[in-house]
């Protein structure tokens, strides 16, 4: 009986490949802000605003409310067209945009929430075309 030689390729090799660089740091920047937000949202929102609690429920789930239409867009869109770089790229360039406006908005509710919901729903939206 004969045993066939398996190739295997040693794992260092594929973290000097650029693409795999490439790719791994977007998805390392949007699964980070992803916990963030899934994480301290509730306490952020609760310390910002003083609502009861089931208001801030409430409140924290427009931002995944907002993914899930970001989700459903952009990857009927992606799949549409046959694009997947532009599609992953923009929604994340996005999130990055939302967040790092969320610091001079400072303690003004409606637009923290606004700027939230945007960033959760170009947060979402990357994962059909990824």
């Amino acid at each position: 009986m004969r045993r066939r030689r398996r190739h295997t390729t040693p794992s260092g090799k594929h973290f000097r490949d650029r693409r795999i660089l490439l790719l791994l740091f977007p998805c390392l920047l949007a699964n980070t802000s992803n916990a963030s937000v899934v994480f301290w949202l509730p306490t952020f929102i609760k310390r910002l605003s003083g609502l009861p609690t089931s208001k801030v429920a409430f409140l924290v789930l427009l931002p995944s409310v907002a993914g899930l239409f970001g989700l459903l867009i952009n990857g009927s869109h992606s799949d549409k067209t046959g694009e997947r770089r532009w599609h992953t790229a923009i929604p994340l360039a996005c999130v990055g945009v939302s967040y790092l406006l969320l610091i001079p908005a400072g303690a003004h509710l409606p637009l923290v929430m606004t700027l939230f919901a945007m960033g959760g729903g170009f947060l979402f939206a990357y994962y059909p075309a990824f």
